[in-house]
């Protein structure tokens, strides 16, 4: 018995995943920044503008996730799932 290696639609669903656990940490990365330079000049909660950055960079990630590379991993995935599985998987969610 010898390893297999997964198949190219595993290895892209794959790929999708670690790019957003990459864009995830970038955002946290730009969330400390943003914060501690809010915090540094001391501006106070009436003018906590890291928030915006924040809300606008996540809803890229999202848009990003939402619009395209999940739906790739997705579409690869039913198409090598024979048709037994798919209808299981699409009556259970």
């Amino acid at each position: 018995m010898g390893t297999t290696e997964p198949t190219a639609p595993a290895k892209k669903c794959g790929q999708v995943r670690r790019s957003l656990v990459k864009e995830g940490r970038d955002w946290l990365g730009g969330a400390v920044i943003t914060n501690g330079i809010w915090a540094f000049t001391g501006m106070g909660w009436s003018h906590y503008w890291p928030g915006a950055v924040m809300g606008i960079w996540a809803l890229a990630i999202l848009g990003g996730a939402i619009s395209g590379k999940q739906d790739h991993c997705d579409r690869h995935t039913d198409r090598h799932l024979g048709h037994s599985q798919r209808t299981h998987r699409e009556l259970n969610g």
